[in-house]
């Protein structure tokens, strides 16, 4: 038998969104654990612990404050990643909830409906269309869009479904337009992680867990380890997939 090979992302530099996060945090702890050096926008009041949980976890960090759907932010993330980095490996568009998660068309103001398409697909074209350049000059590289089962369409949520649906067809397209450069582009579909939330209000835990078919629900930690995958050489032969990551809740949907 041969040797059992880890997953590393040794030296690969990662810029992320969204890294404020409870799931944001977790990823950029595991791929530095990989080797990875890790940056991306946070709010000073938490740019300090996470720098060194990132460091703690064996990579090099630069977090700075901006907006993802920001230009000008956005160029000024990925010129500090290069001048301090010289490379740019890994796009990590976290995307962000910034208006009504529950709701019809009736319920969506402009205001809702403009900045969650912001937050998503205008972010997403936002960082990329920035960082790719750079990637294309080394050879290539990964980029993943974390966006939501509900883009399927879900009744009540309906800004949510348009806004997630639009990161799902904006990673198919932009598989097919950047992959003869060695850009792949994917998307993980999250359905409810379990957090302090879900703890808290065990009946409605036990609901979830029982509408998912392994009987619980995903963590932060199964996240990252996903991304960790789809940002690695591993998985060099996957671009343009939408994969659910919600233990098998969306199965009940087919």
């Amino acid at each position: 038998m041969g040797e059992v090979a880890l997953v590393r992302l040794d030296n690969k530099v990662v810029v992320m969104t969204d890294i404020d996060s409870e799931t944001g945090r977790t990823v950029a702890t595991t791929l530095a654990a990989a080797g990875a050096h890790v940056t991306g926008f946070c709010s000073a009041g938490k740019s300090a612990d996470i720098a060194a949980a990132i460091e703690g976890a064996g990579g090099k960090s630069y977090l700075t404050e901006g907006r993802p759907e920001s230009p000008e932010d956005v160029q000024r993330l990925v010129q500090e990643t290069l001048d301090q980095f010289g490379r740019i490996d890994v796009v990590v568009n976290g995307g962000s909830t910034h208006g009504r998660i529950v709701g019809t068309i009736f319920d969506i103001t402009d205001q809702e409906f403009q900045s969650q398409l912001d937050a998503d697909a205008k972010a997403v074209i936002v960082l990329s269309r920035t960082a790719i350049p750079a990637m294309v000059k080394q050879g290539g590289g990964s980029i993943i869009n974390i966006s939501s089962v509900a883009s399927a369409g879900v009744k009540g949520r309906a800004m949510r479904s348009l806004s997630k649906a639009a990161m799902n067809a904006l990673t198919c397209s932009m598989a097919l337009d950047h992959g003869p450069d060695g850009i792949r582009v994917n998307c993980l579909l999250l359905g409810p992680t379990l957090s302090q939330q879900w703890l808290n209000n065990p009946d409605q835990l036990r609901v979830l867990e029982g509408e998912a078919a392994l009987r619980h629900l995903h963590t932060n930690q199964d996240v990252a380890n996903a991304i960790l995958f789809l940002a690695a050489d591993e998985s060099a032969s996957i671009t343009g997939a939408l994969i659910p990551l919600d233990a098998g809740r969306s199965l009940a949907q087919h």
